[in-house]
């Protein structure tokens, strides 16, 4: 499907896949809407994303990463650390990876 021709009917179909996602969540393992159903997925698929550079090719592979480092932070709260201190030990992931790409779009010109 062209982009750049159907945007909303991209922004419509990708609201329902989403909406589908949340309702299996629901049906599935939650059982009943309330305050905390997100359980944070916002972060996580925004660095998922970036570490992907916004390429398929790229998904599988980054979801790996994360849950690496998701998994040391639950070991990491073993030893008395916050789920909070992992996610901020991500960050500086992300970081890196956000400007590494923008970087990757430059190159270095030798003036006599």
């Amino acid at each position: 499907m062209p982009t750049r021709r159907h945007p909303v009917a991209v922004i419509l179909m990708s609201g329902a896949i989403a909406g589908f996602g949340g309702a299996m969540e629901l049906a599935g393992t939650v059982t009943c809407l309330g305050g905390g159903i997100s359980n944070n997925y916002g972060y996580p698929a925004i660095m998922v994303a970036v570490l992907a550079r916004a390429q398929p090719v790229g998904v599988p592979f980054s979801p790996g990463l994360m849950a690496v480092i998701l998994s040391g932070g639950i070991i990491l709260q073993t030893r008395d650390l916050t789920m909070n201190t992992v996610l901020a030990i991500a960050g500086p992931i992300l970081l890196h990876a956000a400007v590494a790409e923008e970087l990757a779009h430059y190159r270095l010109v030798r003036t006599a």
